[in-house]
C-alpha cells in the first residue's frame, strides 16, 4: 500500500520556500547493524533533491575505554546511547523540518526530539513479537523483554510509520491498534544495482576460484539462526536421494555444530560447502551458478537474497511465511508451510528447462517493483505529509 505520485511529490517541492531540512537518525557502530547503516546511507541520496541533510548517531565514546569483548563494554555502549545521546539528539533537531528514526529499534529515542515532525521505518518486528512470547525464534531475557516493550511503545507514539512489507504493518498495526492508511503505510525498500548476472567466463573463474565449479549445487545465503532453517534445506536434500545429488552451498555465516552433525547423519557432509562471507562480486557470481536458491526461512522482515538471486538470473525457492512470498512476487517458487518435501519438489521443478527459463524472467520482472528513485519517492511524500499533520 504505497502512497503518493512524482507529479503529486514534485508540486509539494516546488510549493516549499526552503530546502526540507531532513535529520536521519541512525545506529550506533559498534552494534554492527550494517543494514541499518546502508539503509541511513540511502536516504543521505535526499541531497541530490536539494534536501538538507544530516545524519546523526551515537558516538562511541564511554564504550571506547574498554575491551570490545569484555562485559563492561556492553553496558558502557548503554551510557552512550540511552545516557549521552538523547540530549545531543535533543539540541541539534531542534533546526530540523524532519526526523526520521531510520532502525524501529531506535524509537525510544523520539522523545528527546524536537523536529517539526517525526517518522520512523518500521523494518520488522521479530524481536518485539519474540519477547511478547511468539514464535519467531528471537527469545528475550527479563532485560531484553523490557527493551523490546519500550521499542514498541515508542513506535506507537511516532506519528508516521512505513514498513519495509504489508506482512510487518500487519504485525504492526495488530500489536499497536494502530490501522493501515496515511499515518501507517508500507513502502518497499529499493534494491541496489550492484547484484547482476556475470558474464559466464566471469562466473566460472569466480566458481573455480571457491572450489564450487565441479558439481551442479543449490544455495543458501545467510546465517545460520534457527529461523533460517538451514536444517529444512539439508533434510530436504536427503529425502531426494538418488534424485538430485547435486552439492548444497552455504554462503555468509559458516555452519553450527549442530547443522555439521545433521549433514554427516544424513549422509550429506561429503556434499555440504561452507564459503564465508563473500564479496560482491563472488556472491554474484555464487548466484548465477547456483540450480537455485533455497531460502525457506521460517520468519524473516524482508529477505534481501531472493531479491539477488533473481537479480543475478538464479530460480529461487522460498517460503510463504511472514514477508517472503510478498517480496519475491510471482518470480520464485512459494512452499507452503516450509514443508521439506516441498523444498525437494521444487529442487527438481527447476530442472524443466522451460519452466526454468520462466521462473527466471519471471524473477527480473519482479525487480521492477523495488526501484530505489520510487523508494525515496514514497518516503518524500510521507515527510510532505508528517509535516501538514504536524502544522
Amino acid at each position: 500500500m504505497q502512497t503518493g505520485t512524482p507529479e503529486v511529490i514534485s508540486r509539494e517541492r516546488s510549493s516549499m520556500r526552503k530546502p526540507l531540512r531532513l535529520l536521519l537518525v541512525s545506529n550506533y557502530p559498534p552494534d554492527k547493524q550494517e543494514s541499518m547503516l546502508r539503509f541511513a546511507g540511502i536516504l543521505e541520496g535526499f541531497q541530490t533533491r536539494g534536501f538538507q541533510v544530516q545524519r546523526i548517531q551515537p558516538e562511541q565514546r564511554v564504550r571506547a575505554r574498554f575491551r570490545p569483548d569484555s562485559r563492561m563494554a556492553k553496558w558502557a555502549g548503554y551510557v552512550d546511547k540511552y545516557l549521552l545521546f538523547p540530549p545531543r539528539l535533543k539540541r541539534v533537531s531542534k533546526e530540523y523540518d524532519v526526523a526520521h528514526i531510520c532502525d524501529h529499534s531506535n524509537a525510544p529515542y523520539h522523545r528527546a526530539i524536537k523536529s517539526r515532525a517525526i517518522v520512523a521505518t518500521c523494518h520488522d518486528l521479530l524481536a518485539v513479537r519474540g519477547a511478547l512470547g511468539e514464535s519467531t525464534f528471537c527469545p528475550a531475557s527479563s532485560m531484553g523483554k523490557r527493551l523490546q516493550a519500550s521499542i514498541l511503545d515508542g513506535l506507537s507514539k511516532i506519528p508516521h510509520v512505513a514498513c519495509d512489507s504489508d506482512a510487518t504493518r500487519a504485525d504492526f498495526s495488530r500489536l499497536t491498534g494502530r490501522p493501515p492508511g496515511r499515518t501507517l503505510r508500507t513502502i518497499l525498500l529499493g534494491f541496489s544495482g550492484v547484484f547482476r548476472s556475470p558474464p559466464a567466463q566471469e562466473t566460472q573463474q569466480q566458481l573455480q576460484a571457491l572450489g564450487v565449479h565441479d558439481a551442479p549445487y543449490v544455495l543458501h545465503v545467510g546465517s545460520s539462526q534457527e529461523r533460517k532453517n538451514r536444517e529444512g534445506i539439508l533434510k530436504a536434500m536427503a529425502l531426494l536421494g538418488s534424485r538430485w545429488t547435486g552439492n548444497i552451498v552455504f554462503a555468509g555465516e559458516m555452519l553450527r555444530p549442530h547443522q555439521r552433525e545433521l549433514a554427516r547423519s544424513l549422509g550429506l557432509e561429503s556434499r555440504v560447502r561452507e564459503l564465508g562471507n563473500l564479496s560482491d562480486e563472488a556472491l554474484c557470481a555464487v548466484y548465477a551458478g547456483a540450480h537455485a536458491l533455497l531460502f525457506p526461512s521460517w520468519c524473516e522482515g524482508f529477505g534481501w537474497p531472493i531479491l539477488e538471486g533473481q537479480a543475478c538470473g538464479c530460480p529461487v525457492v522460498t517460503a510463504d511465511n511472514t514477508s517472503l512470498a510478498e517480496v519475491a512476487g510471482d518470480g520464485a517458487i512459494i512452499v507452503a508451510g516450509n514443508n521439506t518435501e516441498g523444498i525437494a519438489a521444487a529442487v527438481l521443478k527447476v530442472e524443466e528447462a522451460g519452466f526454468r527459463r520462466q521462473l527466471i524472467g519471471r524473477g527480473t520482472s519482479n525487480l521492477d517493483r523495488f526501484r530505489m528513485a520510487d523508494m525515496l519517492d514514497h518516503y518524500e511524500r510521507m515527510y510532505m505529509e508528517a509535516l501538514e499533520d504536524a502544522a
